[in-house]
């Protein structure tokens, strides 16, 4: 028994240490971080470790970790970030993968979903919400412009959240602002609290990405992170084709009878869309924070039991595995660790780091690379819809149907009607009652006894007509607006509503291409896990050659083109977005990716605005070649990065 006390275990001789050096050693070394004031040799204390099945040799355990030795056969110190990250990599290797890999992946991915649903939810939501809400035309781009800001300003400041209160609180934070807010924009009732309510769920989407990304990948070994982050893309694709599927289910972009019900559709359809990062948020409860994390920020012994955690329960989802098997790491840790510095100061180092010697080349080239393919990406999603809502004006307009000197008696009229002139015509004892008239003429008519009840009108008017004996109720035709030179006899008007002041557009477009970006998406998923190999250069070479279908002059060609572009961009954002966590120290890779996103959509902005204008088939090619190209060189002046 004695024996028994005394004899480790082989698990329980598997340790890592981590020794400081002296104070004098460590003055010299402080990296421009400095989250851990000194600096640790890494060593490896084991007889056989790793994952069953892949033990390391006993004979010359450095060897086999790649570690370089001096003369003597001693290790060769190195400083902090290398330290660490040896020693999370090692760590994350031992633990395994399995069932607490899932957990995070599960997190992480149903908040990369409700990331994708943010955006892609306000075009399928619009043809009903401004005619409820009254959105001018003009209004109509901020609804996405707000967002995109929102995005833009969340992975900036939660990028240095991550870095400087963990992953996953970051994650936590982020998709409960997102998940609140969301909510909130589903149940206001004008267009001003609903823009600032999309705001503030924008700012929470736009810092999940750089909490979900970097949490996925610290919490699995690097041998697996080219299974385990990829499918995230799956999931965008997927969250593209939830918010479809809803809105077809839900919301009908020509709008119906003015009801309620009706009315409370895309409001049913916006709470929705906050499923996925609700489930999320509920996945976060069986997750740890990132051990690289607490690494970093020096909470050692935090780390180490995560690491037997993660160990665990991976442990326990393999048949036949002993569950109680040992995961045992030990920290020597300094007898008086350093004080940390103030979190704004260690914040104002993490964002100055990235702009360091040592990365600013790798910050500009993934920065420059992600600005241009979102660029392009947001360019394409304006101009399409602006184009293809000029074809269909034209095609709207020549198919405008005239109905001249026609008598219509005792009918009723409960369903919207569309796209009519009627001329000289003549309705008795007729009743409109819970419909729209959309894009609707009544010129030199008569009604005679006559009641229009629960009516709203879209781009509708009545001109040199007469009313006798009819009444208006609960509309929003007025003398002042919607009547142009009409004689009233004997006519109610009561309960009017207020009429929108909108005009412009003949038809809403995009209905046609709401399904087309989210197969993409999940299209480039594929090839990225499939082939990850082929150079990010042969892509963003395959969009310059891809510039000519601009000038395709169908709805259906765009569309296609529009398709296949974000298949291409998918890719190589997706490589930029890897690289942004793994080309960094884990002390400010999360500052890292939350910056390169926010100037990305910023530039992304500008390229939105610019497609929104138009500007023909020749400008939209010209513009899509310039910034392919440019996508294709940038990699060549920093080679390795990307």
């Amino acid at each position: 028994m004695q024996d028994s006390m005394s004899t480790p275990s082989m698990s329980e001789e598997q340790a890592c240490l981590v020794r400081p050096r002296s104070d004098s050693d460590n003055s010299s070394k402080l990296g421009s971080f400095g989250s851990i004031a000194r600096t640790m040799a890494y060593t490896e204390a084991i007889d056989g470790a790793g994952e069953p099945g892949n033990p390391i040799n006993a004979a010359n355990p450095v060897a086999e970790l790649n570690m370089d030795t001096n003369d003597s056969g001693e290790l060769i110190d190195y400083d902090d970030a290398n330290a660490l990250d040896l020693f999370h990599e090692d760590a994350m290797r031992q633990a395994g993968f399995g069932l607490y890999q899932l957990r995070v992946f599960l997190a992480g991915g149903l908040g990369v979903m409700s990331c994708a649903l943010e955006l892609a939810a306000i075009p399928l939501i619009l043809p009903q919400a401004e005619q409820e809400l009254c959105i001018l035309p003009h209004e109509k781009t901020w609804l996405m412009t707000i967002s995109m800001l929102g995005v833009c300003g969340g992975a900036w400041a939660w990028g240095g959240v991550a870095a400087l209160a963990g992953r996953r609180r970051a994650l936590l934070s982020a998709l409960a602002v997102h998940a609140t807010f969301a909510a909130v924009a589903a149940f206001t009732p004008t267009y001003p609290t609903n823009m600032m309510a999309r705001f503030c769920s924008a700012i929470g989407s736009g810092g999940v990405l750089p909490a979900a990304y970097t949490y996925v990948a610290e919490s699995c070994p690097a041998a697996r992170r080219g299974l385990l982050l990829p499918p995230l893309l799956l999931l965008a694709g997927a969250g593209g084709l939830y918010a479809s599927a809803a809105a077809a289910a839900l919301v009908h972009p020509q709008p119906a009878p003015s009801t309620t019900a009706h009315f409370s559709a895309w409001h049913k359809y916006l709470l929705l869309c906050t499923l996925p990062s609700l489930s999320a948020l509920v996945c976060l409860i069986w997750t740890h924070e990132s051990p690289a994390y607490l690494l970093s920020a020096g909470m050692q012994h935090a780390a180490c039991n995560v690491y037997q955690s993660i160990h665990k329960s991976n442990q326990r989802c393999r048949c036949g595995a002993a569950a109680a098997a040992e995961f045992r790491r030990e920290l020597a840790l300094p007898a008086k660790p350093p004080a940390p510095p103030r979190a704004a100061a260690l914040l104002y180092k993490s964002y100055m780091s990235i702009f360091s010697p040592a990365h600013r080349r790798t910050t500009f080239t993934l920065g420059g690379l992600l600005a241009l393919t979102l660029s392009l990406q947001f360019y394409l999603s304006a101009y399409v819809p602006t184009t293809i809502q000029d074809i269909e004006n034209e095609e709207f307009l020549l198919s405008t149907r005239h109905i001249d000197n026609e008598t219509f008696l005792n009918q009723l009229y409960n369903k919207t009607i569309e796209n009519i002139e009627y001329s000289n015509s003549t309705f008795i004892n007729c009743t409109f009652r819970d419909m729209f008239l959309s894009h609707v003429t009544f010129s030199n008519c008569s009604f005679q006894d006559v009641v229009f009840s629960n009516i709203k009108t879209v781009y509708s008017v009545f001109v040199d007509s007469e009313f006798v004996n009819s009444s208006l109720i609960d509309t929003d035709i007025t003398p002042t607006s919607g009547l142009i030179d009409c004689t009233l006899t004997g006519t109610v008007i009561r309960g009017v509503s207020p009429r929108c002041g909108r005009g412009g557009a003949a038809r809403g477009a995009g209905g046609a291409r709401g399904d087309a970006t989210p197969h993409a998406t999940l299209a480039a998923a594929v090839l990225q896990l499939l082939l990850p190999k082929i150079p990010t250069v042969w892509l963003s070479g395959c969009m310059v050659l891809l510039s000519g279908g601009m000038w395709l002059h169908s709805a259906e060609g765009l569309v296609i083109m529009e398709a296949l572009y974000r298949f291409f961009i998918t890719i190589i954002s997706f490589r930029v977005y890897v690289a942004a966590v793994t080309a960094y120290p884990p002390g400010i890779r999360c500052t890292a990716f939350g910056v390169i996103s926010s100037f990305a959509m910023a530039t992304a902005l500008l390229g939105r605005e610019a497609g929104s204008r138009g500007g023909g088939a020749a400008l939209a090619s010209i513009v899509a070649a310039a910034l392919s190209a440019a996508a294709t060189l940038l990699p060549r002046l920093a080679p390795g990065i990307v």
